[in-house]
C-alpha cells in the first residue's frame, strides 16, 4: 500500500517501486506456504495493485529503460494474472533470450 502511495507522486515511478511489488507478489503466488493475504488488508491491497498497475500503464508509454520497463510490464502482467508472463518480464533481455533459445532452439 505503502509503494503506491508513494510512487503516485512520481513521474516516472522508480523502476524499483515496480521491481518489489512484483517480487513480492511473485514470491506470494509461487509459493504454498506463504500465508493469504489477510482480509481485513485485502480490500487496500487490491487497490494498491490497481493504482501501480494504472501507474505502470502510464510510464510504459513514456519509458524507454530497461529495468523500468521490465518492472512495469511484470506489474502489468501479474496484476492481470499472468504469473510465467510477469516472471519472465522481471529477467533481463539476455535471459529471456537464453530461456527462448533453450526451448525453442537457435
Amino acid at each position: 500500500m505503502e509503494l503506491a502511495r508513494i510512487s503516485e507522486g512520481e513521474t516516472p515511478v522508480y523502476w524499483g517501486a515496480y521491481g518489489l511489488a512484483a517480487t513480492i507478489e511473485e514470491a506470494r503466488l509461487a509459493y504454498d506456504r506463504n500465508p493469504p493475504v489477510p482480509d481485513w488488508i485485502e480490500p487496500h491491497y487490491k487497490t494498491a495493485w490497481q493504482i501501480l498497475f494504472e501507474l505502470a500503464l502510464r510510464d510504459l508509454a513514456v519509458s524507454a529503460d530497461d529495468p523500468t520497463v521490465n518492472c512495469a510490464l511484470a506489474v502489468v502482467a501479474l496484476h492481470r494474472g499472468r504469473f510465467s508472463l510477469g516472471r519472465m518480464a522481471m529477467c533481463a533481455e539476455d535471459e529471456r533470450t537464453e530461456m527462448l533459445r533453450d526451448y525453442f532452439g537457435r
